[in-house]
């Protein structure tokens, strides 16, 4: 066995008296393999002669090698012969083949050759490891630093326990509390360490504090939150002060005269959820009747709805004589229901193949829709329709 101390400057030193003792092991197999595909041709009695390189070095330069060509050339019998160049071209990093040509023919580039390098080697197993090591520690100089190497030519396959034994003391020799950064670190080391750690868990609710909060603080400031709601009769909360009031974030009333928790209408001074139907009632000034001049226009549907201060008309029917644009009186709004000023609406209708689209009427403050003046007539049996959305005074 050959180990070596390699100092910061590059040299070595060989550590003496470390032969290996009986407990070795032969037979230990190191290969490199791969192909080399030739990119020019070889002329007949020619020779090429590439250079192989290893991925990896082998242990040293003393390995075997095979070689066969077997692509693009394989089955030509006599003429090629492939070898190692010889000896002095052979290095752990590789070796440099020949290929000679006396095949009587070129042959071309592209002929693929497959090389295998091949090392038997000893290994020496762990009972001679603690020894090596001990050689090798008392010629390390005191104090030095990470730029010294070790290095050895041979590959131990088994650690020995007396080595475990002195890296469990340099693992306890680290003392408590120190910065480590990729060291080793014993357990009991690691343990007092976790030991150490502390982590602050207030005991109250901050505004400022990043740490931790107690559970049972959270729940109690939750309990206060109840406070918040009011929970009594309708005359207990109208005797509150605005001042008290204004301290609630929800009122529920417990004598309304509606049944339930939720009411069906909306009352002033009552402070219970609506239902949506007495929203949309509240919402809606109501629905007004309309009057159709069922001489001129036979009705299939109307309608004339009122929301605040909108009003959604809606009329359908058919002619029942011609509409003429000379101001043909169509319907009549009821009171409540009438524009601010008069307005346009747009007349849609049809008869047998034809629509008619574009036609107007006018909306008067009367409330009375009539056809423009100077507008298309629609014949009789044309079907007619109104919809349109206006405010109303």
């Amino acid at each position: 066995m050959s180990i070596r101390y390699r100092a910061a400057d590059g040299t070595e030193t060989i550590c003496a008296g470390l032969t290996p003792g009986g407990n070795l092991e032969a037979g230990v197999m190191a290969t490199r393999e791969g192909t080399y595909t030739t990119t020019t041709s070889i002329d007949n009695n020619s020779n090429l002669q590439p250079l192989i390189t290893f991925d990896s070095p082998m242990p040293d330069a003393n390995y075997d090698i095979t070689v066969e060509a077997v692509a693009n050339w394989p089955n030509k019998s006599g003429g090629l012969t492939i070898v190692p160049f010889h000896n002095g071209d052979k290095t752990a990093n590789g070796f440099k083949l020949i290929i000679y040509n006396t095949t009587g023919e070129t042959i071309p580039a592209g002929m693929v050759i497959y090389w295998k390098a091949t090392k038997t080697y000893t290994v020496q197993h762990a009972a001679e490891t603690a020894a090596s090591v001990a050689a090798l520690e008392a010629m390390v100089p005191a104090g030095a630093g990470p730029s010294n190497k070790l290095t050895t030519q041979t590959y131990v396959d088994n650690a020995d326990n007396a080595l475990d034994t002195r890296l469990d003391a340099v693992e306890d020799a680290i003392p408590t509390g120190t910065t480590i950064t990729n060291q080793l670190v014993n357990k009991s080391t690691l343990d007092t360490a976790i030991a150490n750690v502390h982590i602050d868990v207030d005991d109250e609710i901050s505004s400022t504090s990043e740490n931790p909060v107690q559970n049972k603080v959270i729940y109690t400031e939750l309990g206060k939150k109840q406070n918040l709601i009011f929970k009594g009769t309708t005359a207990e909360w109208n005797a509150l002060s605005a001042q008290e009031k204004a301290k609630y974030d929800l009122v529920s009333l417990t004598d309304d005269s509606s049944t339930g928790d939720v009411v069906d209408a909306v009352t002033d001074g009552v402070m219970k959820p609506v239902t949506s139907n007495a929203v949309a009632d509240f919402l809606t000034t109501g629905t007004g009747s309309l009057t159709i001049n069922e001489t001129l226009l036979i009705p299939t549907s109307s309608s004339l709805q009122k929301c605040g201060n909108l009003c959604h008309l809606y009329i359908r029917g058919l002619a029942k004589s011609d509409i003429t644009g000379n101001g043909d009186l169509i319907a009549t709004l009821p009171e409540g229901y009438r524009p601010y000023s008069s307005i346009s609406v747009m007349l849609i209708g049809s008869y047998g193949n034809y629509g008619y689209a574009g036609f107007t009427a006018n909306i008067n403050t009367n409330g009375e829709i009539r056809t423009s003046t100077g507008s298309s007539n629609f014949p009789q049996d044309s079907n007619l329709s109104i919809d349109t959305v206006f405010f109303v005074h």
